[in-house]
This record gives structure tokens, C-alpha cells and sequence, in this order.
């Protein structure tokens, strides 16, 4: 289980996302909640989190600051934001902070359990140095497969040619990988692909619209659905999110 704050301002919504979602059914764990984003950053100095949703208007620290010191402080921390719409524009501009998805508020249930099923996916991916509990063999499987794919992405990718570059059956392949890695190898084919888009923007050297091709991606329209299913912005207003930025 991965482990989740929650930091909000509003007791209500620390009482209401506990009770309103099925966190198990993701893979996620509420360890803690906090009004104060600094009570929280006191928690994660002596406690493992995996993510945090925080709201970005709050009293004594903003979610935008406390973005900034949990990147400083917990670079692997992945940062889902609540935000109004008319905050949403000021809330791209901590996507330098690992900030991984935002949601608007008031918070929409479809919205709220799409972003959980995309952290869960974000998280395994990240933890794809799989521990001791598997076999010699399944982790040579889940971390052959998890190369394969980051060497290979922008190709046309096939499970036959996976399976035979790193000696397992097609089928068993398949079946084996979803179960010990928790998702398919299409959705981690999907994340290493929208990685890779992400660094491509942030170079300004490419073109959004070349960039599709550039990672793997036949159609245009099915790489702004994806890309925006995982970021939270299609690749347009994610690149418009950096310009935005203003230089240190």
C-alpha cells in the first residue's frame, strides 16, 4: 500500500475523501491528516509517504511553498494539488515541484478516483525496483521488461518483440507482469512514453506537435488524451506552464 496525506485547511474535506473514495481499491493508504502544512512536513520527517494532496490556499503555508520544501526535503514525493479554477493558472507554475496532477475544486467524484487510479499507476511505476519479496526470476521480469521499454519507447512496440528480448512467453509475460507490477505493461509503456514528452517540452528544442511521434505515439489526439489523463494539462498548456515560470 502506498501511503497518502492529506493537508487541507477545510475539516470537512480531511473528514469527507477518507470516507468517500476507496483508497484500498487503489493501493493507497491515508497515514495522516493536517490543517497546517507545517504539522505535515513534521510527520514526514519521521514517517514514509509516498504523496500528498494538498490544498494551495491555505493559512501559514500556501500549498505552492510547501511544494517547494517537499521537493527540497522529499524529492521522491509525488504532489497532487487541490485548486479552484480561477487558482489554476498559479498552480501550474510548481511544476517544477513534482507536482503530478491537479484537481479543481468543489471536487468532482469521476475526477478525484481518475487521479487516484493515475497516482497508483505514477507510484508502481516509480517503485519499479521491486523488493526481495519476489523470486530471482520475477524481478528479472518486471525490471527486463521496465528496460526494454525505457530503451525502446518510441518505437512500435509489440508484446512478441518484448517477450523475446527477454526470454519469457508472450502470454506468461502479459499475465505475470500485471500481476507483480500491478498494472499492464501498456500503462507503464504509457507513463515512460509521457516522461519522456515531458523532458522533450521542457527542452524547448521540439515542437509540441513533433514531440507525439518523437515518444512513440501514432496519433496526435491519442497522445494529448493520454498526456493529459497523466499530468492533469494536455501538452500545450503544460509547455504555456513553463514559459510561465519566471526566471530565477
Amino acid at each position: 500500500m502506498y501511503k497518502v496525506i492529506l493537508i487541507d485547511d477545510e475539516v470537512g474535506v480531511l473528514q469527507y475523501l477518507p470516507e468517500a473514495f476507496d483508497w484500498e481499491s487503489f493501493e493507497l493508504e491515508i497515514a495522516g491528516k493536517f490543517a497546517d502544512a507545517n504539522d505535515a512536513l513534521r510527520f514526514m520527517e519521521n514517517n514514509p509517504v509516498d504523496a500528498v494532496i494538498v490544498d494551495i490556499s491555505m493559512p501559514n503555508m500556501s500549498g505552492i511553498e510547501f511544494a517547494k520544501i517537499c521537493y527540497e526535503k522529499h524529492p521522491d514525493v509525488l504532489i497532487v494539488f487541490f485548486s479552484a479554477y480561477k487558482e489554476f493558472e498559479y498552480a501550474k507554475k510548481a511544476i517544477d515541484y513534482r507536482v503530478f496532477a491537479y484537481v479543481t475544486k468543489p471536487i468532482s467524484y469521476d475526477e478525484f478516483s481518475e487521479m487516484l487510479g493515475n497516482l497508483s499507476a505514477k507510484l508502481k511505476v516509480n517503485a519499479h525496483q521491486i523488493p526481495g519479496k519476489f523470486t530471482h526470476n520475477e524481478n528479472k521480469l518486471v525490471h527486463a521488461c521496465v528496460d526494454y521499454l525505457k530503451n525502446h519507447y518510441a518505437e512500435d512496440i509489440r508484446l512478441e518483440d518484448i517477450s523475446k528480448a527477454i526470454g519469457f512467453h508472450p502470454a506468461y509475460l502479459s499475465v505475470r507482469y500485471k500481476e507483480l507490477a500491478g498494472e499492464s505493461i501498456v500503462t507503464t509503456l504509457s507513463i515512460i512514453r509521457i516522461d519522456a514528452a515531458k523532458e522533450l517540452i521542457k527542452s524547448g528544442k521540439v515542437k509540441v506537435y513533433a514531440v507525439s511521434e518523437m515518444v512513440g505515439f501514432k496519433s496526435y489526439s491519442y497522445f494529448v488524451k493520454v498526456f493529459k489523463r497523466l499530468c492533469g494539462m494536455n501538452p500545450t498548456e503544460y509547455k504555456n506552464s513553463l514559459d510561465s515560470i519566471d526566471p530565477m
